[in-house]
């Protein structure tokens, strides 16, 4: 890997910026007057390297065997008309 593309990585998964999306790393830049790259070639490095993917730490939902919610609603609501 040429190293300007390894600079701009080193940039992208930088404690800074890890989280965030390209659009804002390019901003941030360019409000401190700092040119890399476009956003273009910062989505295009990433996806060379497999990196393309939701940045941020979200939490997920519980899975729920759907099923069983139902037979649950059916008592409850069953059981409420007496």
């Amino acid at each position: 890997m040429p190293a300007e593309r390894q600079k701009v990585l080193n940039v992208l998964n930088s404690d800074r910026f890890g989280d965030k999306p390209p659009a804002q790393i390019y901003a941030a830049l360019l409000d401190e007057k700092t040119y890399l790259c476009s956003i273009s070639t910062m989505y295009r490095i990433l996806r060379e390297n497999d990196l393309v993917k939701e940045r941020r730490d979200i939490l997920r939902h519980p899975v729920h065997i759907a099923g069983h919610f139902r037979a649950n609603h059916a008592l409850t609501r069953q059981n409420s008309n007496y």
